[in-house]
């Protein structure tokens, strides 16, 4: 039912709302892969970093994929993003390589959130226009 729901989503939802999901899986992914090919373990805060995609989920489960709960659910993925930055650095002080990769990741997270703000803001003036009729 709910991969029904997520596909309803990306086939009949706007232009917009399409990227916002797109942007979304492009930090999410990022992150999975470099936790799976690139963190070397026990010398990297790969593992810490994976609770924002655990974040993400459960925000994203909770909202429905609607927009509007989207864009709630990217905003508390990117401030777990920056406090599991936070805490990395204090843990591994890899001040540089952390706050930089951590900044982008941070800035995916709040762009898709600023793109599903948009289209929730896109959808309620389709419904208000429905009304109207």
């Amino acid at each position: 039912m709910l991969l029904h729901d997520r596909l309803t989503a990306w086939t009949a939802g706007t232009p917009v709302y399409r990227a916002a999901l797109a942007l979304a899986l492009v930090p999410a992914c990022l992150l999975v892969w470099f936790y799976g090919a690139v963190a070397e373990p026990g010398d990297s805060p790969g593992p810490m970093f994976l609770g924002s995609i655990a974040v993400l989920i459960t925000g994203a489960l909770i909202a429905r994929f609607r927009p509007q709960g989207m864009t709630y659910a990217l905003c508390a993925t990117a401030l777990a993003q920056a406090g599991f930055g936070v805490g990395a650095v204090m843990a591994w002080g890899q001040y540089t390589e952390i706050s930089i990769l951590n900044g982008v990741f941070v800035a995916l997270w709040v762009g898709s959130a600023i793109l599903f703000r948009r289209a929730a803001q896109r959808a309620t003036a389709l419904k208000g226009n429905r009304q109207l009729e």
